[in-house]
């Protein structure tokens, strides 16, 4: 390969990391955005069951780099799912919420 090829081909390479870094860095924000507490029903309930602090699943578990998207594919949105160090019992939820905070 002569010096230009071999150039050409660094260029490339360098480009298209550049576009995996937006790429990462725009599922990293669409990702904290699924993690945002926003939403106030859900965080008056977790407030009234002192888990409004309580860590989600996405943010104490480690993935070996690679395995990020089959992760994502199997917890889907339990990613948001809470951690709890010990159960306690809680107010049930209504009836067909499918594990929806009310």
């Amino acid at each position: 390969q002569t010096q230009r090829e071999v150039q050409t081909q660094l260029d490339q390479a360098r480009s298209r990391r550049q576009a995996l870094q937006g790429r990462l860095a725009s599922l990293e924000t669409l990702q904290q955005a699924g993690l945002e507490k926003a939403d106030k029903t859900r965080n008056q309930w977790l407030k009234e069951h002192a888990l409004d602090t309580a860590p989600r699943i996405a943010e104490i578990l480690k993935v070996e780099a690679g395995w990020e998207s089959a992760f994502e594919t199997v917890l889907g949105e339990d990613l948001d799912a809470i951690c709890f160090k010990t159960p306690s019992p809680l107010t049930p939820l209504p009836q067909g919420a499918r594990g929806e905070i009310p």
